[in-house]
């Protein structure tokens, strides 16, 4: 804890944020919150750093390092008061506490909506991976589709010209054979005109 100078006083502890939540066993800003709520006295340290003034009970009576909490004699002690004035932090007007809460209740605004905007900005980042991953997903199985049916076709072609080549052998063997009768159909007319001829007109070559 930073103690490099004296900062008690009759009514408190001059403590930084980080001190007090120390002291406490809390949060920086849980320590800002209840200095806020307790409307504890700030200023300026030495050093530049904000200080707050914590009442000696809010501590639950713990120990300062360098100071001893104000107690109570059970007797009354008669003693040389002391006439040396003490010195006493300046005072803050209310107007300085009203600019600082609203100050501090901004900023803790801000780091609320900064969270809410990484939140949200998480969650769509989130939903982009799944829906990317969806398509990429949805992609492969219509490719895989596509692949599929090209091999059916290709398969349903090759029986069709398969169909068509047992369909046409028998076709072209039946004109051949068709055209090889009338063939032997166009010898023995042939023929038969020649026999028909007399006799003297095949000698003859008539």
């Amino acid at each position: 804890m930073d103690d490099q100078e004296d900062h008690s006083s009759r009514n408190g502890q001059w403590l930084t944020y980080r001190d007090l939540a120390e002291r406490l066993g809390i949060s920086v800003e849980g320590a800002q919150q209840k200095a806020r709520r307790g409307r504890w006295s700030r200023r300026e340290g030495n050093d530049g750093r904000r200080l707050v003034l914590v009442p000696y009970e809010a501590m639950g009576g713990l120990a300062i390092p360098g100071t001893t909490p104000p107690t109570m004699p059970d007797t009354i002690a008669y003693t040389i008061p002391d006439t040396t004035s003490p010195v006493l932090p300046a005072p803050v007007s209310p107007a300085v506490h009203g600019v600082t809460d609203h100050a501090e209740a901004r900023i803790d605004e801000l780091h609320q909506r900064a969270a809410a905007a990484e939140a949200r900005e998480q969650a769509a980042l989130t939903r982009f991976d799944r829906e990317r991953q969806e398509i990429r997903q949805e992609v492969e199985h219509a490719r895989l589709a596509a692949e599929r049916l090209r091999g059916e076709l290709e398969t349903e072609r090759q029986h069709a010209r398969d169909m068509a080549t047992r369909i046409d052998r028998p076709h072209q063997e039946r004109h051949a054979e068709v055209e090889k009768h009338r063939q032997e159909m166009d010898s023995l007319r042939t023929a038969l005109e020649d026999a028909r001829r007399p006799w003297w007109r095949r000698l003859m070559g008539r």
